[in-house]
């Protein structure tokens, strides 16, 4: 299920097994496309990556310099952190990301 991938993929970057520029990128990649099947699978979940993933992930900046459209890592972790327990609601997923 798309949706599993999608957590999944959440939860290794949020563990520190996922590099953050590689998951910057290959996040929106495997979401594109996935609203439908999303929302099929689990209501809601495909507004809630939608609306804020591609843009969480754009404005990462590895290089932490500060920037007023960009923000660093620990940012970063912060709203991927935000959305993952919001959709591990909607997904009944139970586990503790670090």
């Amino acid at each position: 299920m798309k949706s599993d991938v999608l957590m999944n993929m959440m939860d290794q970057f949020l563990r520190g097994d996922y590099d953050p520029w590689e998951f910057s990128f290959d996040f929106p990649d495997e979401l594109s496309g996935s609203y439908a099947s999303l929302e099929k699978e689990r209501p809601g979940l495909g507004d809630l990556l939608h609306a804020d993933m591609p843009e969480i992930c754009a404005d990462f900046e590895p290089d932490e310099v500060d920037r007023d459209c960009t923000y660093g890592l620990a940012e970063f972790k912060a709203k991927v952190r935000e959305v993952y327990d919001a959709a591990a609601q909607l997904t009944d997923v139970h586990r503790q990301a670090i």
